[in-house]
């Protein structure tokens, strides 16, 4: 997941320095292909490591707490790789002039977190945000924050 978004890095670095703008067009439309294969394998594993969550959170007792808990950090960072992704991958769209391409990319991000946060999910039917909320080690001091 990481490596078609450091690819596409790659690709806009070498546009950076042609003085040719259709070498620079057709670098950034390969950085365009390889953030398209990022931003899916991520909202994928967003999906995937959400689902998985739902499954360990199932019963109230014997649970793996470690395992939970590798889940809830899997699903932290992907957030965090979307939305970085997604914001990328909008400026390059942006630069190219396709203000359209921008449009849907931003709905699709919007769609995907508002899944997210409301789509119900496992056998308890509830979001995956609920999920994390219920099981995060909530302690005194960082209760409040």
């Amino acid at each position: 997941m990481v490596t078609p978004f450091l690819n596409a890095r790659d690709f806009i670095f070498q546009a950076q320095n042609k003085m040719d703008l259709e070498e620079q067009k057709l670098l950034l439309q390969k950085a365009f292909d390889q953030f398209t294969t990022a931003t899916n394998a991520v909202y994928t594993d967003l999906k995937t490591s959400a689902d998985h969550l739902a499954k360990l959170t199932i019963r109230s007792f014997f649970r793996n707490t470690k395992q939970i808990q590798n889940y809830m950090n899997f699903l932290a960072l992907d957030m965090q790789l979307a939305t970085k992704f997604v914001g990328v991958y909008m400026q390059v769209l942006d630069y190219l002039g396709d203000n359209q391409s921008v449009q849907l990319i931003s709905a699709r991000y919007q769609y995907v977190l508002k899944d997210f946060f409301t789509k119900g999910i496992g056998k308890k039917n509830i979001s995956a945000d609920e999920i994390l909320q219920m099981n995060y080690p909530y302690t005194e001091s960082n209760r409040f924050c």
